[in-house]
């Protein structure tokens, strides 16, 4: 276990310093993803004739209009996610893309590299979209029925500051993170096995399968180990945006430009030490 955590922590490390590339594309994916939510709030917002504000008052809001605006709403919600899928397709290609050898994120001034990236996104996007869309339904559903005895909290968050509501708050989402990655794990190496292995779809899943086998407890310890880092800096930066009155667009952020990125190339190390144990067990 030491060999994978330690390793791929350290990597990750060292690979953050040196693709400092990424942090820009982390920039770019930041503005995708803002542009895409103003517009979509926009339009729910025209559609309920309603200031939506993506919070518990506004969804309770219109839960309260009747069955009609509940169709509505998921109807949105269900439009959304697809939307976001073609987003999250092409900025997991890019990540992933860019932080092989010689990529993008070693030189972003460079027009052969981004050239390079177009064309490969070309070819390989299809496939990822086809990944990405069911996934991303799968997992949307299974974070439904987590978040479910979190409403069981209403009453004591409804009771109690912002700082605690924080804290309470940051709990539940690092246990819930913790049992996601625990379920996706199996099939979550399929991302980067479609970029650097060009596999099929189907394929990318039973090979994420066949090279996971075997490391569980060590894939997932090393997640939780991340998981936990990410969480604390999300909490310190929302503690922040609360006596800024901007804590949502600091989440916002530095999930973008600094988790995400993060956790794009731990994902990449964790794969590739893994392809190396295969390669050393191979007969």
């Amino acid at each position: 276990m030491r060999n994978i955590l330690q390793k791929s922590i350290q990597e990750t490390y060292h690979f953050g310093l040196k693709k400092r590339g990424i942090y820009f594309l982390g920039f770019l994916f930041f503005f995708a993803l803002s542009l895409y939510l103003f517009l979509i709030t926009a339009i729910m917002q025209y559609f309920f004739d309603f200031p939506f504000k993506w919070d518990s008052y506004s969804i309770g809001y219109i839960v309260g209009k009747g069955w009609m605006h509940i169709s509505m709403l998921f109807f949105m919600i269900f439009f959304n996610t697809i939307i976001f899928c073609f987003i999250g397709a092409f900025f997991t290609l890019v990540f992933f893309h860019s932080i092989k050898k010689d990529g993008l994120a070693e030189d972003i001034n460079s027009y052969l590299k981004w050239k390079k990236l177009a064309e490969f996104i070309s070819e390989e996007y299809i496939k990822m979209l086809l990944l990405f869309i069911p996934f991303t339904l799968v997992f949307l559903i299974v974070t439904m029925i987590l978040s479910m005895p979190s409403f069981l909290l209403g009453g004591v968050l409804a009771r109690s500051t912002q700082i605690n509501q924080l804290v309470i708050l940051f709990i539940v989402g690092l246990l819930d993170s913790l049992i996601l990655s625990g379920i996706f794990l199996k099939i979550g190496f399929s991302f980067p096995i479609i970029v650097y292995e060009k596999s099929e779809v189907i394929e990318s899943l039973k090979r994420s399968e066949r090279l996971t086998k075997g490391f569980y407890i060590e894939i997932w310890t090393t997640i939780a180990v991340f998981m936990f880092f990410a969480f604390m800096a999300n909490f310190l930066v929302s503690y922040v945006g609360i006596l800024l009155g901007c804590m949502t667009l600091l989440q916002f952020l530095i999930n973008s430009i600094l988790v995400v990125p993060l956790g794009v190339i731990l994902t990449n190390r964790i794969y590739l030490n893994l392809k190396g144990i295969e390669y050393k067990n191979a007969p």
